[in-house]
């Protein structure tokens, strides 16, 4: 894995705080995150850019969540 570029350290912090925070479909997989966490851990841990951190953290959930839903055939 290639190392971390400086401009996604914030996000991946926010990230590993939030990546358990999936709302899930009845019945099924993850459809969403949560954004209210997102918002919150930029918050917490009083993030220089919040709007490009947010952005960058949804877009990877987004990501995950179709591989997460790729892989169960969905």
């Amino acid at each position: 894995m290639p190392p971390l570029m400086p401009e996604n350290e914030d996000a991946e912090l926010v990230y590993l705080m939030v990546q358990d925070q999936y709302i899930m479909a009845p019945m099924g997989g993850p459809v969403a995150i949560n954004q209210v966490a997102i918002h919150d851990a930029i918050r917490l841990y009083d993030v220089a850019d919040p709007v490009d951190c947010f952005e960058r953290v949804v877009a990877t959930c987004r990501t995950e969540i179709s591989k997460i839903n790729d892989k169960a055939g969905k």
